[in-house]
């Protein structure tokens, strides 16, 4: 901003070398943090699994709750489209991954932009859901509740709901 600065005001031609020179090493150091590694290939792969354990955990809560209210309500024909959900989520989360890393070019800017985006949507839904989950705070509705969800998606053989729950639970994981 000085070396800038100076060439807008007409400085000297010696301030403007200097800061010229001052820009120059700061924009070198830069280049050289920004290039260098400060974490080993051991630490970035603990890091990532912590990662993928604490998400795969979370999906796995989701569906072995849902399993377990099918064969608790004795409808264990269910399961087939509880487990079919989670493994189309994994061949689609894959297939995501792919397009995402082969085929689209993201760039820095872009991608700052787009977890911007993501952060202020994530926070519009946990607020949604917080105030909804405030609403049904007493254990008895809360009950109710899931039982009438569950119930109403089980019954008739209509387990779209199902599989749809539990591809999501793991989609959004992967």
């Amino acid at each position: 901003m000085t070396y800038r600065n100076d060439l807008r005001a007409g400085a000297s031609t010696a301030q403007v070398e200097a800061d010229f020179l001052a820009a120059m090493t700061l924009l070198r150091e830069a280049r050289e943090r920004t290039e260098s590694h400060a974490t080993s290939p051991t630490g970035n792969f603990v890091s990532s699994l912590v990662i993928i354990l604490r998400e795969g955990l979370e999906a796995i809560l989701v569906l072995a709750a849902m399993a377990a209210f099918l064969t608790r309500s004795g409808r264990r024909e269910g399961l087939r489209w509880l487990h079919g959900g989670w493994i189309v989520a994994l061949l689609l989360g894959g297939l995501t991954w792919i397009v995402s890393s082969e085929l689209i070019s993201i760039s820095g800017a872009q991608r700052e932009v787009t977890e911007g985006i993501t952060a202020l949507l994530s926070s519009a839904v946990l607020l949604y859901v917080g105030f909804w989950l405030h609403g049904k705070s007493r254990a008895a509705k809360w009950h109710t509740f899931i039982k009438q969800s569950m119930t109403g998606a089980t019954r008739g053989g209509t387990w779209l709901g199902v599989g749809l729950v539990s591809f999501l639970a793991v989609y959004r994981e992967v």
